[in-house]
């Protein structure tokens, strides 16, 4: 994979958040590398304010299912989730276990997808990085957009890569 990218990518969900945002209340988890934390948008403290969130998500269901402990805090309708398969991350095959919401959006390093009725879709790849190392951190098998582009800034905003697909 290409030297810097994960700061390619990061600076990529920042830009695309804010856009996304708008006036929309925003949470952002606190375990989020430092730089999406730091994106400048209508932020709210708590996710119970908030219209839609960025989540670290190291679990992640077939669905786009976001695991963890039960911490009593539920998330907005509208859930992105960040997470690193070099840091272990994994989607799993098979949920198990608590789930605190859903992500319509799922964003790494190495690639984005998005959670469509037919499953987890690969919308664009990291310079260098094909759909098969992405595949790698996933126990389902993931389907290919086709028109997968290169991570880059600005994407269509009518194309396959608007983000929502009907899905919160």
């Amino acid at each position: 994979m290409k030297a810097g990218a994960p700061e390619l990518a990061l600076k990529i969900v920042a830009e695309r958040l804010i856009a996304r945002a708008g006036r929309r209340r925003v949470w952002l988890a606190p375990e989020l590398p430092a730089s999406l934390v730091a994106v400048d948008v209508n932020r709210v403290d708590t996710p119970a304010l908030a219209e839609m969130a960025l989540v670290r998500a190291p679990r992640i269901g077939p669905r786009g299912e976001i695991l963890g402990p039960p911490d009593g805090v539920g998330l907005p309708t509208k859930v992105w989730a960040w997470f690193e398969p070099s840091e272990g991350d994994c989607i799993l095959g098979e949920v198990e276990g608590h789930r605190r919401g859903r992500a319509s959006r799922l964003f790494s390093p190495q690639g984005f997808l998005e959670v469509r009725p037919a499953g987890l879709v690969v919308v664009e790849l990291a310079k260098g990085v094909s759909a098969r190392d992405l595949q790698a951190c996933s126990h389902p098998p993931l389907l290919i957009d086709p028109g997968v582009d290169e991570m880059g800034f600005s994407p269509r905003a009518d194309g396959p890569h608007d983000g929502d697909h009907g899905v919160a």
